[in-house]
């Protein structure tokens, strides 16, 4: 900007979640993947809980990538040249390998009824990866995205509750028809507590970082919520990742997570067991 301009500049960052439209359809695309997809269910399918997830999967996927394309942004697709692009990158070939070779090709590309990992939503996941890391550019976005993903998650937990305490607010299929077991809206316990156990060490950390009493409040009765669903799902292999991803995020911080003056928390999970 010249001298004799009275024009200021606008700030750089400004605070603002999306600079485009392009970029607020990214962003949507993730805001749905993680927190909207998990609860995706079709009663009018047979398959009432894996494919329209599936399907709602690509179509954000596909919508990130194409708004960023649609820009001209194509710096998105250089982040894979990273570490962890790179081991993406030799994961994607090592299964087009597998894929070409299998003897079920078909198969191998698309998945099956109920098992939809395919090489085509891997390749999906790769996509959604690279949009996720050109989306997430400032610390305003993380936090939005992380919110919704917190918020599906308590939708869920309530869920599982419901179902641990009989009633059905999700349709059954023929298969989960005489269930005991809860499984939200994901149609099985395991995978169930593999999605809160992934979370809950986020909501703990967010509580445990809070100086706001309001907000503390709210991110404690998230971390209790998350937690009653984690227990009442009864996978076992949830329950065992859960210190171990308390204590890696511990680690990572230098702090207690349950340590003063956190003790309250700590006191509310352990009444948390139906």
């Amino acid at each position: 900007m010249s001298a004799g301009s009275n024009v200021a500049a606008p700030p750089r960052e400004l605070g603002d979640l999306a600079a485009s439209r392009s970029d607020w359809a990214a962003l949507a695309a993730v805001a749905v993947i993680v927190g909207v997809v998990p609860l995706v269910v079709d009663p009018h399918w047979y398959d009432r809980y894996y494919w329209p997830k599936v399907e709602l999967f690509y179509a954000a996927t596909a919508l990130g990538a194409v708004a960023l394309l649609w820009r001209g942004r194509t710096d998105w697709l250089g982040r894979l040249r990273s570490p962890v692009g790179y081991a993406l990158l030799a994961w994607l070939a090592a299964l087009t390998v597998s894929t070409l070779a299998s003897i079920d090709p078909a198969t191998s590309l698309v998945g099956d009824d109920y098992r939809y990992e395919g090489l085509v939503t891997w390749l999906a996941y790769g996509v959604a990866a690279a949009v996720t890391g050109a989306a997430l550019v400032t610390a305003a976005r993380v936090r939005a995205v992380i919110a919704v993903a917190l918020g599906g998650a308590v939708v869920m937990s309530v869920l599982a509750l419901l179902q641990y305490w009989g009633a059905r607010p999700v349709a059954l299929d023929f298969e989960r028809a005489g269930s005991l077991r809860v499984f939200g809206t994901v149609g099985n316990p395991i995978a169930l507590g593999a999605y809160l156990v992934l979370l809950l060490p986020i909501a703990v950390s967010l509580y445990a970082a809070e100086e706001r009493p309001e907000w503390c409040q709210l991110w404690g009765a998230v971390v209790v919520l998350l937690y009653a669903g984690l227990l009442a799902s009864l996978a076992r292999g949830a329950w065992a990742a859960l210190p171990v991803g308390l204590a890696a995020w511990a680690a990572a911080l230098g702090r207690a997570p349950f340590g003063p003056p956190r003790g309250r928390l700590r006191c509310s999970c352990c009444a948390a067991p139906p």
